[in-house]
């Protein structure tokens, strides 16, 4: 089946776009971005709408949209998006097929970025934490 996910198995554009990923993340950007919709996979928002807005008015347009979003200065609106590892990198290694990443809008993905970040740094706090307390 076309664009099914399975990259062990799939004949159609799944594996073709996570290979090609090695060199060209880019084209797997637009693979999840085209199963996912559109839309962030956490909140909702719908991000092609956005874009749609975008493209249709001008440069003071986009510009006044980008600083309404609060998106930082060198973000597009058409950047608004990324693509996640639900499990992350450090905790899981890479992707291993397309249902293992996700479609986020700018913010949500900056949310759990400081989630994953929190995660870690009280990680590596208890690590660092005596298995005995010293008694008095």
């Amino acid at each position: 089946p076309k664009g099914c996910g399975n990259l062990s198995a799939c004949p159609g554009d799944c594996i073709k776009a996570y290979h090609a990923g090695y060199y060209d993340w880019g084209q797997v950007r637009r693979a999840v971005y085209k199963r996912d919709g559109g839309r962030c996979q956490l909140c909702g928002l719908d991000l092609a709408k956005l874009e749609r807005i975008a493209a249709a008015g001008g440069r003071e347009a986009r510009a006044e949209l980008r600083r309404a979003l609060h998106l930082p200065w060198h973000r597009f609106v058409s950047e608004a998006w990324d693509v996640d590892h639900i499990v992350p990198v450090c905790e899981a290694g890479p992707a291993k097929s397309l249902d293992e990443l996700r479609l986020l809008c700018y913010w949500c993905h900056q949310k759990e970025t400081a989630a994953l970040a929190r995660r870690r740094a009280a990680s590596r706090h208890d690590s660092r934490r005596p298995l005995l307390e010293a008694r008095e």
